[in-house]
């Protein structure tokens, strides 16, 4: 006797005619075709398996990964003993960021072909995005037993292995997958990135090269749905690795393909509706607006060269953000400053603003170094020298973190516990930083840092506060840039391998003469630099502050 649910016998026979129509079809290569057929067979029977699991890889090679991750589910219930559809529901659900769902997939595909090596990779995939990396290495190295060849999860392994801090494991990885293929792009980046984390700039950069051949036409007809892959990436990699290195006439090129990667400058272009200028164009009696795409500190360190392009002959419309609008009109040359929420006037041309060292030529000898290129108003200076009151010893102003948002703020800001320990009494230590956070509030006012969080109202206040004082020392953030820009004594500390703009082993900067920089010795490692930053604090206001020196350890 017939179950409810079974499909009637000519259901049956109707569901394999269209499905093997639709087989054709997709051997042929007519997707969209294949997929319509798939349907009609599951019209007629909707569990019949084939269709299902066919029509789930063509949405998964369209990119429809919610759909692919049903298809591949409701075909691995029709025929649980089918380790692939296990195995392709995971990965479809782990393009959908659900990793545990994806884990529990392959392990099911693992109990019924626990030698199949790609299960294993997959498997370590999901352990990896679970932030399980240890038992991802596992897993690698099992993929690897049963594929000695396996390049993919001699990368993935070598990921795994830097982020748990084994750089010189992850290194022999990631030279593992290029001997096996010489010319893959993401072991080159990926590897470049390692060495340079351990301090091996020249190595990396012939790797950043190397990742940096691949052509982007190529990459878009292979990914059309994933334009911004490590090809693009490590063009901008090395772009960004040649300005930390100083060579500035091809890392400004290859900088331009940030855009590839961050829609905000186009979206920005698009909103103001005028022509890109990118150097070639002449400047004369057009109006241009160049505008911030980045963070603060970046708009503070290019907005100098406002100045070079209303040289050309250009009146210069200067955007940027809110914090930012009040002092920037200090900057030569700027007719006017906006906000992106400012209606922009009539114009001609726009430029981001870091594009615009680029194209105006500027190389590591010609950087713009006219410091000071912003201040602040005098009377908020003169409001500010109120609220300090008389000056009884040096004033030293401090800014320990960044954005916490920031991806890479965990290297660059210290922890205000281990910033202050090593301070030297005597100083009047005052807090720069607009935002401070919660756990490091208690301990400013136990060590009486003086903190003015709350009236800071934009940048304009900021400059002002630091124009009373006799030295700032900032990680680095904006506030790092904003004590070069004006003119001020700042001493920067950066992390071991830092941002582009601060080069490679020197103390000093070519963007800001009056910056003194410190950097690290070993990756993470900040007593080394705080112990020199207290030594330099001591010896450069001998004289003007009590001895002998204490310091706040003892808190």
């Amino acid at each position: 006797m017939r179950s409810a649910d079974a499909p009637l016998h000519g259901s049956r026979t109707a569901a394999d005619a269209a499905f093997r129509h639709g087989l054709v079809l997709h051997r042929a290569g007519r997707l969209a075709d294949a997929a319509s057929t798939y349907r009609q067979a599951l019209q007629f029977e909707p569990d019949h398996f084939d269709a299902l699991y066919l029509l789930g890889a063509i949405e998964s090679e369209r990119g429809e990964d919610e759909a692919a991750a049903t298809l591949f589910g409701r075909a691995a219930r029709r025929r649980p003993a089918h380790a692939d559809a296990h195995n392709c529901e995971g990965v479809a659900l782990r393009k959908l960021r659900r990793p545990a769902d994806a884990l529990c997939c392959f392990e099911r595909a693992l109990a019924l072909r626990p030698d199949h090596p790609e299960y294993h990779n997959n498997r370590g995939n999901a352990l990896a995005d679970l932030e399980r990396e240890d038992e991802a290495v596992v897993a690698y190295d099992r993929a690897i037993r049963l594929r000695r060849d396996y390049a993919k999860a001699h990368f993935n392994r070598g990921n795994a292995l830097r982020n748990l801090g084994r750089p010189r494991e992850a290194i022999e990885s990631y030279r593992t997958v290029l001997s096996i293929a010489p010319g893959d792009s993401d072991a080159h980046a990926n590897l470049a990135d390692t060495l340079c984390e351990m301090g091996r700039q020249p190595a990396a950069l012939e790797h950043f090269e190397a990742a940096a051949t691949e052509d982007p036409a190529d990459l878009v007809s292979r990914h059309p749905a994933h334009f911004d892959s490590d090809p693009v990436r490590a063009r901008l990699r090395l772009g960004l690795r040649l300005l930390q290195a100083g060579d500035f006439a091809r890392g400004w090129q290859l900088f331009e393909w940030r855009h590839r990667l961050d829609g905000n400058a186009d979206a920005q272009a698009l909103r103001l509706g005028s022509r890109p200028w990118r150097g070639a164009e002449p400047l004369g009696g057009k109006r241009i607006v160049l505008f911030n795409e980045q963070g603060l500190g970046d708009t503070i360190q290019f907005c100098r060269h406002a100045s070079l392009v209303a040289e050309r002959g250009a009146t210069v419309l200067l955007q940027v953000q809110s914090p930012l609008a009040g002092l920037l009109r200090s900057v030569p040359g700027v007719r006017a400053t906006l906000t992106p929420a400012d209606p922009p006037p009539a114009h001609d041309l726009h430029c981001p603003l870091m594009s615009v060292p680029g194209a105006l030529g500027i190389e590591l000898q010609t950087i713009p170094a006219f410091t000071p290129y912003l201040s602040a108003p005098t009377s908020v200076i003169a409001e500010w020298a109120a609220k300090l009151g008389p000056r009884r010893r040096p004033r030293i102003g401090l800014a320990w973190s960044g954005n916490s948002a920031h991806k890479g703020d965990v290297l660059r800001s210290i922890a205000f516990a281990e910033f202050c320990r090593r301070l030297p009494a005597g100083f009047e230590y005052v807090s720069l930083q607009k935002d401070v956070r919660d756990t490091d509030r208690p301990l400013l006012e136990r060590l009486g840092v003086r903190d003015f969080a709350g009236e800071l109202r934009d940048f304009s206040d900021s400059a002002a506060l630091c124009a009373n004082l006799d030295l700032v020392i900032t990680v680095d953030t904006s506030i790092a840039h904003l004590a070069g820009a004006l003119d001020l004594p700042v001493w920067i500390l950066l992390q071991h391998d830092p941002d582009y703009r601060w080069l490679l082993h020197r103390s000093d900067s070519p963007w800001y003469p009056s910056a003194t920089l410190y950097r690290q010795g070993v990756d993470g490692d900040w007593a080394p630099v705080l112990a020199r930053v207290a030594a330099d604090l001591v010896r450069t206001f001998q004289g003007r502050i009590p001895v002998p020196q204490s310091c706040f350890e003892a808190f």
